[in-house]
């Protein structure tokens, strides 16, 4: 599959990888909890969600600053890093999602966005029972347990 070229303000990468790749490098320059504080770093970051398609949520009143935080401890599943940000008059941080972004730049017909939406809701119908089976531990029941009993039928025929 060809590479799909990353476009927008001034930026510019020739891969939706080498545009993920300059976000993480963002990300990893700094610890949990501190502020994205480099001038370049921080005009990327605003260049880049205002191209997210819900811009104007993610902006709010204003974006105080952007920050480092773990995914985990703000409520997502994941325990990576990410970049999260502050709003003006917002106690929160807000999900930023640059991998999300940088997808929908790369692909405006949005149907890898379509098939991720599907596959994210999928996951998120089983998500209980994902959760159930990663804390374990695991009961195995006998399949013949959930079959209803049919007279005449398999082995279980009396007569």
């Amino acid at each position: 599959m060809p590479s799909r070229p990353v476009n927008f303000s001034k930026y510019s990468f020739p891969s939706v990888s080498k545009a993920k790749a300059e976000c993480k490098r963002i990300r990893d320059k700094y610890s949990p909890g501190e502020r994205v504080s480099d001038p370049d770093d921080e005009a990327f970051l605003r260049a880049l969600v205002s191209e997210h398609r819900n811009s104007a949520t993610k902006v709010g009143k204003g974006i105080r600053h952007f920050e480092v935080a773990s995914n985990s401890v703000l409520g997502a599943r994941s325990g990576n890093l990410g970049i999260w940000i502050k709003q003006e008059g917002n106690r929160e941080l807000v999900d930023f999602g640059y991998g999300g972004v940088i997808e929908w730049i790369a692909d405006p017909s949005n149907d890898r966005q379509d098939r991720r939406r599907v596959e994210r809701a999928l996951r998120n119908a089983i998500r209980h029972r994902t959760d159930q089976f990663l804390a374990g531990p695991v009961v195995f029941r006998r399949a013949v347990d959930f079959l209803p009993y049919r007279r005449g039928f398999g082995p279980y025929t009396t007569d």
